[in-house]
């Protein structure tokens, strides 16, 4: 998607929402401000939509991929509300509301979605991997601990010293995790838990 112009759309929409909270309720200038914002969330979601069955193609039409690996993340637990109770309220609301904002927009539901009917059509298989202690897990050793993960974007494992991109170290934790529940004879589409696949060997 194109950042700039994603990020014009979204202040677009809130100048018409600012304009709709301050307009008559049913009037026309309210109805036609409606309209202009329901046309921008409809170009955000084809967006979405078009970049999900971009990288599913991607993943899948490669000749020399023949398992497609995914972390099983539950998208309604990862997105539930921060707010508490009224006894309990919640913290960071705000920064929690941004946070499942930017997950609901990454199209994570939607790749699942189309990765699961295309890799089907391919004949080629998707595994499911939990996502437990992925990103704390180091993929040369297997060491996991909370510290290596230094930053949003750094691992560096505490025990062996091996450095690398988060994301890059996470993504080949998992396809590791995916190679052996395949080689113990995993059904397809099974759960691998990390508990019974431990120890891996390196």
């Amino acid at each position: 998607m194109n950042d700039r112009s994603n990020a014009r759309k979204e202040q677009r929409k809130k100048r018409y929402q600012r304009q709709m909270a301050r307009q008559q309720k049913g009037s026309k200038r309210y109805q036609r401000t409606r309209l202009n914002v329901a046309r921008i969330q409809r170009y955000r979601a084809n967006c979405i939509k078009n970049m999900a069955h971009q990288v599913s193609h991607h993943l899948v039409a490669d000749s020399t991929t023949m398992v497609v690996a995914l972390e099983d993340l539950s998208l309604k637990n990862m997105t539930a509300s921060a707010k508490g109770t009224v006894d309990q309220p919640g913290k960071q609301v705000r920064q929690k509301a941004g946070l499942n904002r930017s997950i609901l927009q990454s199209g994570w539901g939607q790749l699942r979605q189309y990765l699961l009917y295309k890799t089907f059509q391919r004949g080629k298989l998707l595994v499911f991997v939990p996502p437990h202690n992925t990103s704390q897990e180091c993929s040369r050793c297997g060491t996991i601990d909370k510290a290596s993960r230094r930053h949003q974007s750094g691992f560096a494992c505490t025990a062996c010293g091996f450095t690398d991109n988060a994301d890059r170290n996470a993504a080949r934790v998992i396809a590791r995790h995916a190679a052996y529940g395949l080689i113990r004879n995993k059904q397809p589409g099974q759960e691998l838990s990390t508990v019974t696949l431990r120890p891996i060997p390196y």
